[in-house]
């Protein structure tokens, strides 16, 4: 048992992120188990059904993982002095939405603004230098609107949800065939322009590549956990 209360969060993390596939996975085995790897028309139609929740399974993983990110590094309590970039970026995009539009009711922006409109904007990014030391010492808190859950899982998606949290993304360019392979497969299965079967040596072959996707998605969050990339280089 460790003494350090961040490794043991860390552990904590871990495990709540193992268990959470781990559920899904024996979920996805039970049916597998259950139509078997008969290549009959029944048993080849069961199968779509296993497709669709293939995919269900990886988005529903992927935005836990990447939120259960999210929250692991907004208890660490982090100034914009000590959080690494990205994840100062994902914190302030409400202040940098303003800066643009102008929002009054962003609470960061408080001094009264000109009369003329077209100075908004001006205005705002005149206020945001002027309070830049004081915002960096300030807490940020990464809100769960920077993780996008509502797009299908795609790679750019995926990547990009990465890339908002400052974990390492690059390889999703690697994996794009195959998640786009099983989101062309669910498409045609729920609007019915697929109609045939599954035969097992396909969904093997989809099944696997996406439990190597997810396995992928673990391992570089674990990663970016235990190497605190949601640190500064000052604060590490």
């Amino acid at each position: 048992m460790t003494s350090d209360p961040l490794q043991a969060e860390i552990n904590d993390f871990e495990n709540e992120l193992r268990r959470e596939w781990e559920w899904r996975e024996d979920e996805l085995r039970s049916l597998s188990n259950l139509i078997g790897r008969e290549d009959d028309d029944e048993s080849k139609s069961h199968r779509k059904s296993i497709i669709v929740m293939l995919y269900a399974h990886y988005e529903g993983f992927a935005v836990f993982a990447l939120n259960h990110y999210r929250i692991f590094v907004n208890r660490q309590r982090l100034t914009a002095q000590t959080a690494a970039s990205s994840i100062v970026a994902g914190a302030w995009g409400h202040i940098f939405k303003a800066i643009q539009s102008g929002d009054e009711k962003c609470r960061v922006f408080t001094s009264e603004l000109p009369d003329d409109r077209k100075l908004h904007i001006l205005w705002r990014r005149r206020n945001f230098i002027e309070q830049h030391d004081s915002l960096r010492s300030r807490e940020i808190v990464v809100e769960d609107a920077v993780v996008d859950s509502d797009s299908n899982m795609k790679p750019k998606v995926l990547s990009r949800n990465l890339f908002l949290l400052g974990i390492p993304h690059d390889w999703v360019r690697s994996v794009e065939g195959e998640i786009n392979r099983l989101i062309q497969i669910r498409n045609a299965l729920a609007h019915g322009s697929r109609k045939q079967g599954i035969p097992n040596a396909e969904f093997d072959e989809i099944e696997q590549a996406m439990k190597d996707v997810i396995e992928r998605i673990q391992s570089e969050i674990l990663n970016s956990v235990n190497r605190q990339h949601f640190l500064s280089s000052s604060a590490l």
